[in-house]
């Protein structure tokens, strides 16, 4: 085989090779960029409340929001996240609250109600793992619908965000100062009913800032017109209250 053959069959490979490494740096400071911007905003917001501060992260998956905002917003925030996938996430968690003494990480699902739900691994698999998301939504175009969905506890994230609010407001001066909660949201299309149900109950002005990604494209077509309509919803409910929010993907 000559020299300019083998030339010729290995381009389309380093081609392929160079696309995906460049894909994956535009990924990562698109990624660092987002973070970036949701922290100085958090912190900005933030900045003259004199009452309990905290994040709650849904879906932290491998903790790297967690720790960038235990490393930008300061000792005085609180952060507090969950995650589904605990086989694939413990000894990430387990060193970033090692690291970080405010961090607190649990394996719960946020959810519209307490209680269990399956999850479903998302993603090609690779060894004994598939790729690093899980979702509680089933109908996603991405989940692995070879594996069997496994179970986890569930909480209903409006009535916790409630009870977080109630038992955080302190008193000063004979003022009652509410806390600040930042919520950031990528639960891999659950955030649809966790949403409706916070609006639902009216807890919706208990959340400062809210960062959330919608998955309405991750759905088969056959809902995704519903999702997109939903979102909507959930939009001009948050606007009505003033509520700040910022959109990721």
């Amino acid at each position: 085989m000559s020299f300019l053959s083998n030339i010729r069959k290995a381009t389309p490979r380093v081609i392929k090779d160079a696309y995906w490494k460049v894909d994956r740096l535009r990924r990562v400071l698109s990624e660092y960029q987002t973070h970036h911007e949701a922290s100085r905003m958090v912190r900005q917001n933030a900045h003259f409340h004199r009452g309990q501060k905290f994040f709650v992260d849904l879906g932290f998956n491998k903790g790297t929001v967690s720790a960038h905002m235990a490393q930008n917003l300061g000792d005085d925030f609180n952060i507090i996240g969950f995650e589904v996938n605990e086989l694939l996430f413990k000894h990430r968690a387990e060193a970033l609250m090692a690291r970080y003494p405010n961090v607190d990480l649990h394996f719960k699902a946020a959810s519209d109600h307490n209680g269990t739900v399956e999850f479903y691994e998302e993603g090609p698999r690779k060894g004994p793992f598939v790729a690093e998301g899980t979702t509680i939504v089933d109908g996603l175009r991405t989940q692995s619908r070879a594996e069997k969905p496994q179970n986890i506890k569930s909480f209903d994230f409006s009535e916790w965000l409630k009870d977080l609010h109630e038992q955080q407001t302190i008193s000063k001066f004979g003022y009652k100062i509410s806390p600040y909660i930042a919520v950031k949201m990528d639960i891999e299309g659950a955030e649809y009913d966790v949403l409706e149900k916070v609006i639902s109950d009216g807890h919706h002005p208990l959340i400062s800032d809210l960062i959330v990604e919608f998955h309405a494209n991750a759905f088969d077509m056959d809902k995704r017109e519903e999702m997109l309509e939903r979102e909507d919803n959930i939009r001009q409910a948050l606007n009505s209250k003033g509520i700040r929010f910022l959109e990721w993907v």
